[in-house]
């Protein structure tokens, strides 16, 4: 199954899945540590490169700054959407934008991509000179 569809098929319970079990423990230490080297600041423009369905997006919506959201999920982005952020369906290794960004952020994304050095290209001309990215690409095993 292609990651799009896979992620579009689980679109609906995504973030409520996301905060179970053993899965929950693990995503939940991730985002402490993902938001402590992203530190939002108010007006801050952010980047969320393979956003899901807008986890990361909201809490920096929370903490005052401008979040933006891409993902090749349609459904994904439709529930991005439904909490006023605004976002693209947008594959993260060729997107283009007419924006420029303070910070990016792609978190559990990476493992999924075929060519991660067009991904990292495509967020870094989006980033603002002396931008920030952050990326969590976890192991594949505990």
């Amino acid at each position: 199954m292609k990651p799009k569809d896979y992620f579009d098929s689980v679109a609906k319970e995504y973030s409520k899945n996301r905060t179970k079990g053993i899965h929950g423990y693990f995503a939940n230490k991730e985002l402490k540590l993902v938001m402590k080297f992203l530190d939002v600041k108010k007006g801050e423009k952010i980047l969320d490169a393979g956003c899901g369905s807008g986890l990361y997006c909201n809490i920096i919506k929370k903490l005052g700054g401008n979040p933006y959201g891409i993902d090749i999920s349609e459904k994904m982005i439709k529930n991005l959407k439904k909490n006023k952020i605004q976002g693209k369906i947008a594959n993260i290794e060729n997107f283009s934008l007419k924006k420029k960004f303070d910070k990016s952020l792609s978190v559990g994304v990476f493992e999924f991509i075929k060519n991660q050095d067009s991904a990292i290209k495509s967020i870094k001309k989006h980033l603002k000179k002396n931008g920030t990215l952050v990326v969590h690409y976890p192991r594949k095993s505990i």
